[in-house]
């Protein structure tokens, strides 16, 4: 058909590298070294956004405890303390989004060049087995896509980290026995997601290949108009392109079914949390160990914990999906680092200096590369 090649040339055909995650992950920090010091800002950032959940129980607490030991003056320093935190959070918050969002542009912008840099020097033969569609959806897509998961979701990953051990720290000052239990149930949000990580990072990469294949398949007969018209193929590409999207919707309802299930489990573990510290904290205050103040304080702090425990399940799941992508990236990127041309395989060295008689002269010949 000419233009019209069969969809999947190479997108339909490759075999996608299975790389593991920490090798993905440290391959894109490296090749984000240029800006290093905005990540150390937005590391600074986020960790002192981490503590601002300690500050508010800690200010919840003071208000509940002055309101039942009628302190007036205890319970204005504390609202003033909460207010204080509340824009100190504002003002975090705003600053953490603009370098965020600087970053995130230029941090693309030049994974996007370093991609397009390597694909320039490729074989034409080994470039040939990549469809052009797959190859933009490469840098445009897998490349942004890549970025973004360093950019926002690993931060993001680490602020709830962060989060997490200020926050049962300083529950354990207040009730040691109150705070295990709490962490027992917290640590459940991402067991319950533990069956659901890998297989959604295989139907994530079976996903990203049809649509490859749906796109350079959708790329050739738009190229191949007259061909098709021609040879009246429009019926059986019609079929074809059917087959192809009944073939995407099977994957990604698959995923859908997997991550409608994954996202509900951890709502259950939190209500079941909320239920325990309500009961177990209402015996502690009745046997005078725990005052209403701190039962009040674990009420917010199990959801400052449970919330960041089940947005790590979540972000470890779309931190799967940006991986995914980082591979399709990387075997561009191999690709052209094994294929590439070699200028010193054409830098002829030079040829020893002869001397030739032509009549009385001597001529030296002698070749420059």
């Amino acid at each position: 058909m000419g233009q019209v090649r069969e969809a999947g040339k190479m997108s339909g055909t490759e075999q996608q590298s299975k790389r593991p995650i920490s090798h993905v992950l440290l391959r894109l920090i490296k090749l984000g070294k240029p800006y290093i010091g905005w990540y150390i800002v937005l590391c600074i950032l986020t960790a002192g956004l981490s503590l601002v959940g300690v500050g508010i129980a800690e200010s919840l607490r003071r208000i509940i405890n002055a309101a039942t030991q009628k302190d007036l003056s205890l319970l204005v320093s504390a609202a003033v303390l909460a207010l204080g935190i509340v824009i100190l959070e504002v003002v975090a918050n705003l600053l953490k989004a603009r370098v965020t969002a600087m970053l995130e542009f230029k941090s693309t912008a030049r994974l996007q060049t370093v991609v397009l840099g390597k694909l320039m020097r490729i074989r034409m033969k080994e470039a040939d087995r990549y469809h052009s569609a797959d190859l933009i959806s490469r840098i445009n897509d897998s490349a942004a896509a890549a970025q973004a998961g360093v950019n926002a979701k690993a931060m993001d990953f680490l602020g709830n980290m962060l989060q997490i051990v200020f926050m049962i720290t300083y529950l354990v000052t207040l009730q040691f026995s109150l705070t295990f239990g709490t962490l027992l149930i917290a640590a459940l949000t991402p067991l319950v997601m533990l069956p659901f990580a890998g297989k959604l990072r295989g139907l994530y990469e079976q996903r990203q290949k049809i649509q490859a294949e749906q796109q350079s398949f959708t790329q050739d007969i738009v190229q191949g108009a007259e061909v098709v018209r021609s040879f009246s193929l429009a019926a059986k590409l019609r079929d074809a392109f059917a087959q192809k999207c009944t073939a995407y919707l099977k994957t990604h309802y698959r995923v859908l079914r997997l991550e409608a299930v994954g996202y509900r489990l951890p709502i259950l573990v939190v209500n079941g949390g909320l239920l325990y510290v309500l009961g177990y904290g209402g015996y502690l205050v009745i046997q005078g160990r725990l005052d209403v103040g701190a039962v009040a304080a674990f009420l917010i702090s199990f959801e400052r914990i449970a919330n960041p425990v089940s947005s790590l399940a979540n972000l470890w799941t779309e931190l799967q999906a940006s991986l995914a992508q980082a591979n399709r990236m990387f075997e561009v990127l191999d690709s052209a680092r094994r294929k590439c041309f070699r200028r010193d395989r054409f830098r002829s060295s030079r040829v020893p200096l002869r001397h030739h008689r032509t009549g009385q002269r001597l001529l030296p010949l002698q070749y420059r590369g």
